[in-house]
C-alpha cells in the first residue's frame, strides 16, 4: 500500500529507516490483482484506493471504497494489530476445534486378530 519510494513531505520528521520498516509491516500489505496493481503503482493513496476499489479481492475491494482509511505510519500500525488479532481468533478456533476432538476408542477402532497379523507379518519384512 504505501510505496517503498515515497515523497519526503509525507513524513519530514520521521527517520527514513523508521518509515523503510514499516513498510515491510503486514498491516502495509494487501493482496492485490498485478494488473491492477501495475496501475496503481506508486501513485498518491487516492489514485490507489481507485484501482483498490476495482479489485476482486473482499478485503482489497474494502480498502478502495472505506472513506475512512488513512495511509499514514498509524494506519500501518492499526492494520497490523487488526490483522493480528484476526490471525490468533483463527488459530484459537483451530486449537478449540482440535482440543474438543472426541478421543476415545472403540472396540471398532481397534485392530482384528487379521489386522494384528498383518502388521506382524510387515514388522518381519521391514516394511514397518
Amino acid at each position: 500500500m504505501f510505496p517503498r519510494k515515497w515523497q519526503t513531505n509525507y513524513f519530514p520528521d520521521m527517520p527514513e529507516d523508521t518509515i523503510k520498516e514499516k513498510i515491510e509491516h503486514i498491516g502495509n500489505k494487501l493482496p492485490f490483482e498485478k494488473k491492477l496493481n501495475i496501475v496503481a503503482g506508486n501513485g498518491y493513496f487516492g489514485k490507489k484506493k481507485k484501482e483498490y476499489a476495482a479489485s476482486k479481492i473482499a478485503i482489497t475491494k474494502e480498502m478502495g471504497t472505506n472513506a475512512g482509511t488513512d495511509w499514514n505510519l498509524d494506519s500501518i500500525l492499526k492494520r497490523d494489530i487488526r490483522i493480528s488479532d484476526s490471525v490468533l481468533d483463527i488459530l484459537k478456533g483451530w486449537n478449540n476445534a482440535y482440543l474438543n476432538i472426541p478421543v476415545s476408542v472403540s472396540d471398532e477402532d481397534q485392530p482384528s486378530d487379521e489386522d494384528l497379523a498383518r502388521i506382524k507379518e510387515f514388522k518381519k519384512r521391514g516394511w514397518i
